[in-house]
């Protein structure tokens, strides 16, 4: 599994939670020597022109945009026992104004670690998402992602995934291979009873990745999703594909894909609702260069029992000054058949992002 790069949904936070979970990372910070705590984060802003066939809309950033702050802390008990735990902050940079906290908590747990797996609870990403997903697409979290813009599904049965009130056992990497699986039991959550499952296998240049999501709630043959992906990454050069069912609504029907939508100008550039099983194409390709990344996406989804379907293509050249700093420029073409005031979607990007 990588580093983490996504942005979830914005969950409200009050401001107590909010000055106490800086106050917490503070003193995280400021710990002994006798606990080993690293802090970690990302820093972006970044502007986008969007532009449909009927409307079109200016933005400077949002709340998926990636932007967050964590502290880690590790501690051995024991030889071979260690307690581990991590609180992780997100934030919209670019609007500290907002009626609503821009500061939200992203995952929160604490567990142990051992050779035989490692053991955690609380909020966490999910392990659908670790696996391939978001991990796997160099723009996650601008606003040219392929999360919810054809390449892959959001909501929290997909890549816009933390689940509250999880245990989660992670295994040790194992010849290449790991596996993680997540499940909630808390009567007081309305996920008690869903689970879900990340898969991962490396050897080499190849990696392949597997997760399903079960959500417990819901009816019948609505109630899964299932994806299944495999990568080749030479360094320099690299190829990747990931396929994906989509069975589980969110709870307005599902809306695909992620949109945006500025009331205050009259703009709308949301889709209706598609009450149905989506399927999901993504295609990567990137080309490493001694400046930088040229980064190719293409991504094709369709509804299984309805005419609507989606097509884009992603181009971008993404500068890496060093190993925390780069730069983005990109477009992204979106076709969609119906669904939309705008059949064709064109969006320009760029912004920059800081990590640590």
């Amino acid at each position: 599994m990588t580093a983490d790069r996504t942005c979830p949904p914005r969950l409200p936070t009050s401001p107590i939670a909010t000055v106490c979970g800086c106050l917490l990372l503070t003193t995280l910070a400021a710990m002994p020597a006798a606990a080993e705590v690293s802090l970690y984060g990302q820093f972006h802003a970044g502007v986008a022109s969007i532009d449909g066939s009927d409307e079109s809309l200016r933005a400077l950033s949002d709340e998926r945009d990636g932007s967050f702050l964590g502290a880690a802390a590790q501690r051995e008990i024991v030889d071979g026992l260690t307690g581990v735990g991590r609180l992780e902050l997100g934030f919209d940079l670019t609007d500290w104004d907002r009626d609503d906290d821009p500061v939200f908590i992203r995952q929160g747990w604490a567990g142990v670690q051992t050779a035989f797996g490692t053991i955690l609870a609380g909020r966490m990403e999910s392990a659908y998402q670790r696996a391939g997903g978001p991990n796997w697409d160099e723009l996650t979290g601008t606003f040219l992602e392929q999360r919810r813009n054809g390449g892959m599904s959001g909501g929290q049965y997909g890549h816009n995934s933390f689940r509250s009130r999880h245990l989660e056992y992670r295994t040790p990497m194992l010849g290449g291979f790991q596996a993680i699986g997540q499940f909630s039991l808390d009567e007081r959550s309305e996920d008690e009873g869903d689970y879900n499952v990340g898969l991962v296998y490396f050897d080499g240049a190849w990696e392949v990745a597997g997760g399903y999501a079960w959500n417990d709630a819901a009816r019948s043959g609505e109630n899964r999703n299932l994806k299944l992906g495999i990568r080749y990454d030479a360094g320099e050069a690299g190829i990747g594909y990931q396929y994906e069912d989509v069975r589980i609504r969110d709870e307005d029907g599902a809306v695909y894909p992620f949109a945006v939508a500025d009331t205050d100008d009259g703009v709308d550039l949301l889709t209706e609702v598609i009450d149905t099983d989506i399927r999901h194409h993504m295609l990567t390709l990137h080309q490493r260069y001694t400046a930088g990344v040229l980064w190719l996406a293409g991504a094709y989804m369709n509804a299984r029992d309805d005419d609507f379907s989606l097509q884009s293509y992603t181009i971008a050249w993404i500068r890496e000054f060093d190993a925390g700093l780069r730069w983005y420029v990109g477009y992204q073409y979106q076709d969609r058949n119906r669904g939309y005031p705008d059949s064709r979607l064109n969006i320009l990007a760029t912004g920059l992002q800081l990590r640590f």
